[in-house]
């Protein structure tokens, strides 16, 4: 008996240390774009029908104690640069509710992304609490703001939150302010151009929280000495095993690699005509940041 006792104890006391490692998660608070311009198509579909169905699957992945907050921007007065509002509150166990509001959302008005930011900003002072920020647009600033003037201020006053920007339909040359905001926010722009792309920008956002680890590994990709755009994932060395996995966008990619081998999976995005290639054993350490450019 005393040894089914010591069991018992054993076993609530895990349990207990899961609990509040399960409580431990810092919420997701989405940002999302209900401006007029999300009526505009991509392959024969509205942004809005796209970017709705694309974040009610992403959220749906999420861990069910996973606090989700859904703030939404012009979808109730044309003109208002003002147009902000909390349709969902910060909270485990909402999911139902948070897809039922983006489903009655109807794109109307203008972009507001400073002002939006700041509001989702003020709530974290008042709150204390941290927070990733994930933050889907199809267009730029319409309301003479700065977003990332308004990122600079908050983490310069110490609060702690991590910004992720989803560039959705984005034109060239449209997204200096929004990378720079992303930067300011220890995040990452990313652009996505259709439904596969903003399905993959929010894996890797929802994944990249501010409760992740550092990035420790860094990885480069060129074709012919050319720099391309590339879906980099890691497995354990000999395993299928995923660790981690960056989308380059012909530029530098982080990831976190705890210390030890790993093969990776590379597939080019720009050229269909070229084949994906594994790279066997590249070795991470914990005390150093590692890189590793990869040439087809």
């Amino acid at each position: 008996m005393r040894t089914l006792s010591v069991i018992a104890v054993i076993l609530f006391m895990a349990l207990a240390c899961i609990s509040q490692e399960n409580q431990s998660l810092s919420p997701i608070i989405f940002i999302y774009d209900a401006s007029g311009s999300m009526w505009g198509q991509i392959e024969g579909k509205s942004k809005m029908e796209i970017a709705s169905t694309v974040l009610s699957d992403a959220i749906n992945k999420l861990p069910d104690n996973q606090g989700i907050g859904l703030v939404a921007y012009g979808h109730r007065t044309e003109g208002d640069c003002k147009d902000v509002e909390f349709l969902a509150a910060v909270a485990a166990g909402n999911k139902s509710k948070i897809n039922q509001s983006l489903k009655k959302i109807k794109p109307l008005g203008k972009t507001p992304l400073a002002y939006s930011a700041t509001l989702v900003i003020d709530k974290l002072r008042q709150s204390k609490m941290k927070s990733t920020i994930i933050l889907i647009t199809d267009g730029i600033e319409s309301c003479d703001g700065n977003i990332c003037d308004v990122i600079k201020a908050a983490k310069e006053e110490g609060i702690d939150f991590r910004l992720h920007i989803v560039g959705f339909g984005l034109k060239a040359g449209e997204t200096e302010q929004l990378q720079c905001a992303a930067e300011a926010g220890d995040g990452k722009y990313f652009d996505a151009a259709d439904a596969g792309n903003l399905t993959e920008a929010l894996y890797e956002a929802t994944n990249e929280t501010v409760d992740a680890l550092a990035d420790n590994f860094s990885v480069f990709v060129v074709k012919n000495g050319i720099t391309i755009d590339a879906m980099v994932q890691s497995f354990k060395a000999g395993t299928a095993t995923k660790s981690d996995a960056v989308r380059t966008y012909q530029d530098t990619g982080f990831m976190h690699l705890p210390a030890g081998k790993y093969d990776f999976k590379v597939t080019p995005l720009e050229s269909s005509k070229v084949k994906p290639i594994t790279i066997s054993n590249v070795e991470s350490f914990d005390d150093k940041i590692s890189h590793k450019t990869i040439s087809f």
